[in-house]
């Protein structure tokens, strides 16, 4: 190779560093993974197939003969580098190269250049992909050993849920919900508009094979149907633009063929894509809280026995936006229920992970911190060797990192999981409260508008997070807008929230009945405000500065009205 591995984790950096690549998460993504792979002696496993079932989210039925994604990827790929090296790295010692018709990367050195030194301390990467996992016989034995067993009600929508029937684990499949994109209709002649129609397929179906659920299944009729199909249709919208319709229908989950969404675009130039931002359509479709995020919710309300893994993350998300300990309990139970007959799955590790870590931060109930972070940060890393190249996986490394004191750690996850998915609403909005508790406002801020922009619905734990940076930076028409949502009541934080906005607005009944609600329903969160702030990582100067509305609160007088 003519190289050793410190120095060319070096020029890695260097590359992967530079704007035109952090502009493009899919490609340093690819390159991290041709260039780990390489140096783990697995340069013989860098096929199409390889690269897009572990970068692109495809799945086993890829068909490098009838999809070119991965081509194409390496195309772009090639020409980045090749900029990089024609403008600032020319005069790099060592290269990266990609030879056209090849995946497995080069590493030049230039004429003349001496060896590098080894770089100390190299930057955490991602870890590698495990080999391909054996396919359902898990499922199988498991459904023989605990098939018979019962797990606890599986929670519901509403936080006063009736009893619900068991869950049985041989009835749960191994897998997330399943979604087609079949090519777009174009309706017309208007030059352009296949072109066009063919771009746009091909990038909705890229960003949205970035997120964990829905799993992205190549198109074809004659197999077994997806879970939900995303149907489009291109039409003249005026001389030099066009119209796109696009509507996601439920095919085998519930009534075959019911439109869950739809959407019209208008205003696209047939020589661009102005006017239609497809970041915002897929993450509106694939996100946490999203398009089929809900609809599974909605089937769980109607019948709330799961029927696939990635039910069990639903029940998890429920969890976190309204945290009580029936909703942790059967969120819990669900997950480890699935991860019992399928170790590798890798959003149910992550999911769990970021489960025990709220679970620990609301206070549900006691729990030794170390015992709770450190199982977190190790099924994080069991859900990063799974799917190191899914974002979800690296959220939940962060999330776990983070709440252990391991901020540069933390952080440095939070990087490479928006690097991977930069459309994670999830993702922008844990990483914008992270750097709100220690003290960076205007980053955070940042991030937590960007992720409320994208979302169909705001979680309750962000809702308190959108007001805390407004409370910090003293806007209090703001703060008290946010702190005033319905969904605040629902957390912990939340109450608080509306503590200390109803004392600022001198209603002193409002503060006094936020307090009764978060004594209630949060009594072990309640009963140690101060040591239950810490437990969120916040820095004493916030922690304080709250503490002192909250005491003032309770000093006022409260008057009937």
């Amino acid at each position: 190779m003519g190289a050793n591995p410190e120095e060319i984790e070096a020029a890695l950096r260097r590359i992967l560093q530079r704007p035109e690549f952090v502009a493009s998460p899919r490609q340093q993504a690819f390159l991290r993974f041709i260039v780990d792979e390489t140096l783990a002696d697995r340069a013989n496993r860098l096929k199409a197939f390889t690269i897009a079932t572990s970068i692109f989210g495809r799945n086993e039925s890829f068909d490098p003969q009838k999809n070119s994604i991965v081509r194409v990827e390496a195309l772009r790929l090639r020409r980045l580098l090749d900029q990089y090296y024609d403008g600032v790295g020319a005069n790099d010692p060592l290269q990266i190269r990609l030879r056209r018709g090849a995946y497995v990367p080069e590493f030049v050195r230039l004429p003349g250049a001496p060896e590098a030194e080894p770089t100390p301390g190299p930057e955490p990467a991602i870890e590698p992909p495990a080999p391909p996992r054996s396919p359902s016989w898990r499922w199988l034995l498991a459904a023989c050993v605990i098939g018979v067993a019962a797990i606890g009600a599986v929670a519901v929508l509403s936080p006063n849920r009736q009893p619900t029937p068991t869950i049985v684990a041989e009835a749960i499949l191994p897998r997330h919900s399943t979604i087609s994109i079949p090519p777009f209709q174009v309706r017309g002649s208007t030059s352009g508009m296949q072109e066009l129609a063919a771009a746009l397929h091909h990038d909705i179906e890229n960003k949205l094979s970035l997120f964990a659920n829905p799993t992205v299944i190549e198109f074809d009729e004659s197999r077994t149907p997806t879970d939900y199909r995303l149907t489009g249709a291109l039409s003249p919208d005026g001389d030099e633009t066009a119209a796109l319709s696009l509507r996601v229908t439920r095919l085998i989950s519930g009534k075959a063929g019911e439109i869950v969404w739809s959407r019209h675009y208008s205003g696209i130039a047939l020589a661009g894509q102005n006017g239609f931002d497809s970041s915002s359509l897929t993450s509106t479709i694939g996100q946490s809280y999203g398009v089929i995020h809900a609809d599974v919710r909605k089937r769980l309300r109607t019948s709330p026995t799961p029927s696939v893994s990635y039910d069990c993350v639903v029940l998890a998300y429920e969890a976190f936006d309204t945290p009580t300990k029936q909703r942790f309990d059967d969120a819990e139970t669900c997950l480890r229920t699935v991860l019992a007959a399928d170790p590798g799955f890798a959003s149910g590790n992550a999911a769990l992970s970021m489960l025990m870590v709220s679970r620990w931060l609301d206070a549900i109930e006691p729990a030794a911190p170390d015992d709770v972070l450190s199982q977190a940060r190790r099924l994080a890393r069991s859900a990063s060797k799974a799917s190191p190249m899914k974002g979800v996986t690296q959220t939940a490394k962060f999330w776990a990192r983070f709440f252990s004191g391991r901020y540069e750690d933390a952080f440095e996850a939070a990087r490479i999981a928006l690097q991977l998915n930069p459309y994670s609403v999830d993702a922008l909005g844990r990483v914008g409260a992270a750097h709100l508790l220690r003290g960076h406002t205007d980053e955070g801020v940042l991030l937590l508008e960007q992720a409320a922009s994208r979302r169909v619905t705001i979680p309750s734990w962000q809702e308190f997070f959108l007001f805390l940076g407004a409370y910090l930076r003293d806007d209090d028409e703001s703060a008290r807008r946010y702190a005033s949502r319905s969904d605040t009541s629902l957390s912990p934080l939340g109450l608080l929230a509306r503590i200390v906005v109803a004392n600022r607005s001198r209603d002193a009944v409002g503060a006094a009945s936020s307090r009764r609600q978060l004594d209630r329903n949060f009594p072990a969160f309640a009963a140690d405000i101060g040591k239950s702030l810490d437990r969120w990582s916040m820095l004493p100067a916030i922690r304080d500065r709250l503490l002192a509305d909250l005491d003032a609160a309770n000093a006022q007088p409260v008057q009937t009205r």
